[in-house]
């Protein structure tokens, strides 16, 4: 029996809206991700302002909408930073595969997705899309993918978001990839041999 079939019009509708949304964060030039990134990184702080409120809070999410979605933005090609974004010299410096496993450790440990109480439901917050689930697509890993590419020699082990992608497509009967892409949410082809079945 499909999933859908045991869930809440609302929340099909959620879901629907929200593969939607990744699909077309996915199609956005550079440029336009990064606008949306910092569009997405605002509205979250705002939405939440005790978690996420104060630029100086030490905390992975906090840390998070300010400087690290912000940084990313800017690596896009979107110029138009609020005082007090971007400013962590540690994010501003790293580059390279330094950087896209600083991205994953942020990906990796976020609770602000699932932290907001009042939210629509028929559709995902700011806070929710930032924090979605790589599998089910993610526009800061999007990014990530865009400014450094997933690594295919031994640094790939200690890559988490390609690591968690190749293991996720793989289980979903796709061939193993380390890039999300809408693909991934529709129907497979079972990988010849693979022994795996949903």
């Amino acid at each position: 029996m499909p999933f859908k079939t045991l869930i809440s019009q609302e929340a099909r509708a959620r879901i629907d809206f929200t593969q939607r949304e990744m699909a077309r964060l996915y199609g956005l030039s550079d440029l336009w991700l990064g606008a949306a990134l910092l569009r997405l990184a605002r509205q979250a702080r705002q939405a939440m302002p005790k978690l996420l409120g104060d630029s100086c809070q030490p905390v992975y999410d906090a840390t998070f909408v300010w400087h690290l979605v912000p940084n990313i933005a800017k690596r896009l090609g979107a110029s138009s930073l609020q005082f007090n974004e971007n400013r962590r010299e540690d994010i501003i410096l790293s580059e390279g595969q330094e950087f896209r496993e600083l991205v994953g450790s942020y990906l990796k440990n976020l609770s602000m997705g699932w932290c907001q109480r009042e939210h629509p439901i028929d559709r995902p917050t700011a806070c929710e899309i930032l924090g979605h689930d790589l599998a089910n697509g993610n526009p800061v890993a999007m990014a990530i993918d865009r400014l450094v590419p997933a690594p295919v020699d031994e640094r790939g082990r200690s890559d988490w978001i390609a690591r968690h992608l190749r293991e996720i497509s793989a289980i979903r009967g796709f061939e193993a990839t380390p890039h999300w892409s809408p693909k991934l949410q529709g129907k497979s082809q079972r990988v010849a041999g693979s022994g795996l079945s949903l």
